[in-house]
């Protein structure tokens, strides 16, 4: 996250820049700043739950082959280690 906010701190004096010579760098800021911005924040929040949604798939596939959703042969899915 620090490694984000710094990134986008140091390019928004660019992004606010009003000299004709920053005008042609203007959108690089600006996509630079906000797609290091968009990828943590898909990086923190979709990828977790992604995993969650994966779990859910493993244990409802053990659940329809064995019959029990319990028998996990590791003793633990990745809700527990959440827990």
């Amino acid at each position: 996250i620090l490694t984000s906010l710094t990134t986008t701190a140091g390019v928004s004096p660019l992004m606010f820049e009003s000299d004709l010579q920053a005008q042609f760098l203007i959108p690089m800021a600006v996509a630079l700043a906000y797609g290091v911005l968009f990828a943590t924040l898909v990086t923190l929040l979709l990828v977790p739950a992604l995993y969650l949604i994966l779990d859910d798939c493993r244990v409802a596939a053990r659940w329809f082959v064995l019959g029990s959703a319990d028998a996990d042969p590791n003793g633990e899915s990745s809700r527990t280690a959440l827990k």
